[in-house]
């Protein structure tokens, strides 16, 4: 039986991957043929050797063929993307062929995908997918603040009641990752976000990537001594380890490491040929680190992929103990709080009122709300809401009574601004779910 690395110490392993399997994807002419029906991180590597194949043939015109394909994994997608986002700042040029599936076509055009690759083809999504925010681009500072509360209204939305301070750890954790890319990629088409919370699985998975000049040509500038790219992106991720303090204190990948491996989630990063993966288990104060390089070509540019569990208890303030994290409210202080209540405004919720799913979205965000602070009382502010359905009423309203229990409920919560239509519907929920709830515990 082989020793164990004792508990608290990171067990680090290096390893080379294997070379990929030619036929997932081909070089066909100018077309760039992707064969696999699932686009993984394996498919990645064969698209990116095709890729690589056609610039030393010197091509600058190519087809990105996904007729074949019928499902894509995001961070693959934007894995992809950032590549071809770097060959463009070298003169080629890209078009699309979108799968022949239909349902794959929509996934493609929705999740923003196909603009990514071919914008000149393709506009860029103009609606949310269920539980999914689509790909979408960013390259000034002031379009990460709309970026980041579309995040944490979505996270509020689709992961549950969230703790506070979880909540703070995401928001510091995005922040980190997309301004990264602004500080020091150096790219040109700015940074990509896209954001999942894959239906029970409990968790939440943000993919930022760039087509930039990657982390081993940034990390050396201060570290020429860094001749291999996974020793730089290993040095990345380290606390304090950053290519210049003027522009960083190294804190931002080290920090969402460790709030990623601290739930029990996962955090990767790619760049050029170097990759790091880190996971852990929630029972264990271990995590193992893996560290390897890409056996043939490089994938150009940089994606982060992070994985944050929402349903494990741990202790956020430990993960971010790496870095000078204020504990405060942040993103909800700044959207709900005043100095005596907390404020939430229906007519807000641009995701609609009218069907139960968009009534148990608001409650997941109002619950995280009302967690947040026992001193104040909620306001839930009506104006501007002229109708409601009553499905969503009975999910919003009627459900929260019976969880929170009448008294805890209207000593916590207020309403105002209501329509007569709307109050009416709101009493009846209340009403019925009360009474259903009374006959429950009468039957037991």
């Amino acid at each position: 039986m082989g020793r164990q690395a004792p508990r608290g110490r990171q067990r680090r392993r290096t390893r080379k991957l294997k070379a990929p399997d030619p036929a997932s994807a081909r070089l066909e002419g100018d077309h760039v043929v992707i064969a696999s029906r699932k686009v993984t991180s394996a498919t990645v590597r064969h698209v990116v050797r095709g890729l690589h194949e056609a610039r030393r043939r010197n091509q600058r015109g190519l087809t990105l063929d996904a007729q074949e394909v019928e499902w894509g994994l995001p961070s693959a997608m934007l894995q992809i993307a950032a590549h071809v986002d770097n060959l463009r700042t070298r003169g080629m040029h890209f078009d699309l062929l979108l799968p022949q599936d239909r349902d794959a076509a929509r996934l493609f055009e929705n999740a923003g995908w196909a603009h990514l690759l071919a914008p000149h083809l393709n506009d860029p999504p103009s609606n949310h997918i269920d539980r999914h925010l689509p790909a979408r681009r960013y390259r000034e500072s002031s379009e990460l603040v709309g970026l980041r509360e579309e995040v944490l209204d979505f996270s509020m939305r689709f992961l549950g009641k969230l703790r506070p301070e979880l909540l703070r750890a995401i928001e510091w954790s995005l922040d980190e990752i997309t301004d990264n890319v602004l500080n020091h990629a150096e790219a040109k088409y700015g940074g990509i976000l896209q954001v999942d919370a894959p239906k029970k699985h409990g968790f939440l998975q943000i993919t930022v990537a760039d087509g930039g000049r990657g982390i081993p040509a940034s990390m050396r500038e201060g570290h020429p001594q860094l001749h291999y790219d996974q020793n730089a992106v290993g040095e990345a991720i380290k606390v304090g380890v950053t290519r210049s303090p003027e522009v960083g204190q190294g804190n931002g990948l080290a920090g969402a490491l460790r709030v990623a491996t601290f739930s029990g989630g996962v955090f990767r990063v790619n760049s050029y040929r170097g990759y790091v993966a880190a996971e852990a288990k929630p029972s264990q104060s271990q995590k193992q680190i893996t560290r390897g390089s890409l056996p043939e070509e490089a994938l150009y540019g940089t994606v982060v992929d992070l994985q944050i569990r929402t349903d494990t208890n741990f202790d956020v303030a430990d993960a971010l103990s790496v870095v000078n994290w204020v504990d405060d409210w942040g993103y909800l202080e700044a959207k709900y709080g005043t100095e005596n209540e907390l404020v939430f405004r229906l007519a807000d919720e641009t995701r609609g009122l009218g069907s139960r799913d968009a009534g148990v979205g608001i409650r997941n965000k109002l619950e995280t709300l009302l967690a947040a602070d026992s001193t104040r009382a909620v306001v839930l502010d009506w104006s501007g809401v002229p109708t409601i359905s009553s499905s969503f009423a009975d999910e919003f309203v009627g459900k929260l009574l019976v969880k929170l229990g009448p008294v805890l409920f209207n000593s916590r919560i207020r309403f105002v601004g209501m329509e007569p239509f709307v109050a009416a519907l709101v009493d009846k929920a209340m009403r019925q779910r009360a009474a259903q709830d009374f006959a429950r515990e009468r039957a037991a």
